[in-house]
């Protein structure tokens, strides 16, 4: 059997163990309280009792049931950080989210995601906007793992995350929405698209894997395409900064 700080290890580093277990670790007392507020599930609360340092730590620590909570030494605690200061608090939740389900209102749908920076990105700037449905085609980068947690900034517990396993059941679900492809070179402009669409909030807008771009199965499925315009002396925008500039013009 597998010791309480060897689990909190293996939960940071290996993404099959997360999702056998189906929990995951925040790391930072911000993200902490955040997923708490939000009614995430916690499983164990995991502190530094010498990084109790302010009100507002000492005050969620108080919260947790003692049967749920588990002080850690400092050299422990910077195994399960990637900060170089470590906030002492963290803790473990079970994961949230929907399984090949079609989701009511606008959505951003990814494709094989392959950057964990990117996809935390993305997730902040929905959350941003008023978006909350997030797909992830699978193959992908695993949204639970703590480089997304920590490049979305919390925005994963505001985000109602739903996991296809590859293009076959989304694409019939598709079928209920307006589907757009974004693309940065050709098609329609985002400004006049956005100026002239009466039904934002059926729309399901598509984004491709950061290196192959959206598949042509996915380009055909969408009924439009559209593009940021941008300077010939630039060559792109990443997919985040690209799913931002989008989700700015269509949010509701």
């Amino acid at each position: 059997m597998i010791d309480g700080k060897a689990r909190f290890k293996r939960l940071v580093k290996d993404r099959s163990f997360r999702w056998g277990c189906g929990q995951f670790w925040v790391d930072g007392v911000n993200f902490v309280h955040k997923a708490m507020e939000r009614g995430w599930t916690l499983e164990t609360l995991v502190y530094v009792p010498e990084k109790l340092d302010t009100d507002f730590k000492k005050n969620l620590v108080f919260r947790v049931d003692k049967s749920k909570k588990m002080p850690v030494g400092i050299e422990t605690y910077k195994m399960l950080s990637s900060r170089e200061e470590i906030q002492g608090v963290g803790a473990v939740f079970a994961m949230k989210y929907q399984k090949e389900v079609d989701t009511q209102g606008f959505a951003v749908v990814i494709e094989h995601p392959a950057n964990p920076g990117n996809l935390g990105s993305i997730m902040r700037s929905m959350v941003a906007f008023g978006i909350k449905n997030l797909n992830i085609v699978n193959p992908g980068v695993d949204p639970f793992s703590p480089e997304v947690v920590r490049s979305s900034m919390g925005a994963i517990f505001y985000t109602n995350i739903v996991i296809w396993d590859g293009l076959g059941k989304i694409s019939e679900a598709a079928q209920n929405h307006l589907n757009l492809a974004a693309v940065l070179r050709q098609g329609e402009d985002l400004k006049k698209f956005s100026a002239g669409l009466a039904e934002k909030d059926k729309i399901w807008l598509w984004l491709g894997n950061e290196a192959k771009g959206l598949s042509g199965h996915v380009q055909r499925l969408c009924q439009f395409k559209v593009t940021i315009p941008i300077s010939k002396e630039v060559d792109s925008l990443n997919l985040a900064e690209a799913a931002t500039v989008f989700l700015y013009e269509l949010g509701i």
